[in-house]
């Protein structure tokens, strides 16, 4: 049987120091082996959430894009 799977979707939220720190203090916990992890943060943030993923001894999250809008934020990726 499949392991569920739970994403969590940033919208537009979140620069690229606050995606660093999310993933710090994210990666430093203990998450359930039952659940697949991901997370599909603002456009301008993935590059730092592969990077941060990429650099994690064991990954505990996949990595999920999201459509883009022109605002400065909000939550626009529902297109």
């Amino acid at each position: 049987m499949r392991r569920p799977l739970l994403i969590g979707n940033w919208k537009m939220n979140h620069g690229v120091a606050q995606t660093r720190k999310w993933f710090e203090q994210a990666l430093s916990q203990t998450w359930p082996q039952e659940v697949e992890l991901a997370v599909a943060p603002a456009f301008t943030s993935l590059p730092a959430a592969a990077t941060a993923i990429g650099e994690a001894s064991r990954k505990h999250f996949a990595l999920a894009a999201q459509a883009c809008h022109f605002a400065a934020d909000g939550a626009y990726t529902g297109e």
